[in-house]
C-alpha cells in the first residue's frame, strides 16, 4: 500500500473469508460496508466488560455485525428497537438472569435464536434455558471456535424455533 492509501494495481483483500478485488482504499471501504450490511447482526449482553469485548472481537473477526450492552434494560430496549439475527445472553446479569430475560423476550419474539452463556456448568440451568426457548447453552470460558460454531448452528433456518 502506498502513502496515499491506494493499491498498486489490483490486489486481493480477504474480508471475513471473501476474496475481493479492488483498486483503491475508498472502493474497499464501500465493499466492506456492503458486506457488513448483509452480515448477521448479533447482540452480546454481558455485565463483564472483558467477556463482552472478547465475544465482540471474536464475532466481528468472523464477519458478524455486533451490538453490545451490559444491562438487561439495554437488552430489552435494543431487541424492541433493532432487528437481531441472534442474541448471546449472559446467565448472571445483575437485574435478571439470562433465563428470566429469555422468558421475557419469548413473550414477543419467538423466532430470534438465543444463546445463554454461563461460567456455572449446571445441567439444571442448561435444561431451564431450553425450556424457556434458548437454542443453545454455552459454557464459559468458551473458545472462539465454540462460540462461532454455536451461533452458526442457531442461524440455520432449521434450527430456529417457530
Amino acid at each position: 500500500m502506498t502513502g496515499d492509501r491506494t493499491f498498486k494495481g489490483f490486489e486481493s483483500l480477504n474480508l471475513c473469508g471473501n476474496l475481493i478485488w479492488q483498486r483503491s482504499a475508498d472502493e474497499i471501504i464501500c465493499v466492506q460496508r456492503e458486506f457488513m450490511r448483509n452480515a448477521p447482526h448479533i447482540l452480546v449482553a454481558d455485565d463483564n466488560a472483558d467477556i463482552r469485548e472478547l465475544a465482540q472481537a471474536i464475532l466481528q473477526a468472523a464477519g458478524f455485525r455486533v451490538s453490545t450492552t451490559d444491562t438487561t434494560a439495554g437488552v430489552l430496549e435494543l431487541v424492541t428497537t433493532e432487528r437481531f439475527d441472534a442474541l448471546l445472553l449472559d446467565y448472571w446479569m445483575p437485574e435478571l438472569t439470562g433465563i428470566e430475560l429469555c422468558r421475557h423476550i419469548r413473550r414477543f419474539d419467538q423466532r430470534t435464536p438465543i444463546l445463554i452463556c454461563s461460567g456455572a456448568v449446571n445441567e439444571a440451568d442448561r435444561e431451564a434455558a431450553t425450556l424457556v426457548g434458548a437454542q443453545r447453552y454455552l459454557n464459559k470460558p468458551f473458545s472462539s471456535h465454540d462460540l462461532i460454531r454455536a451461533l452458526r448452528a442457531c442461524l440455520k433456518p432449521s434450527e430456529i424455533t417457530t
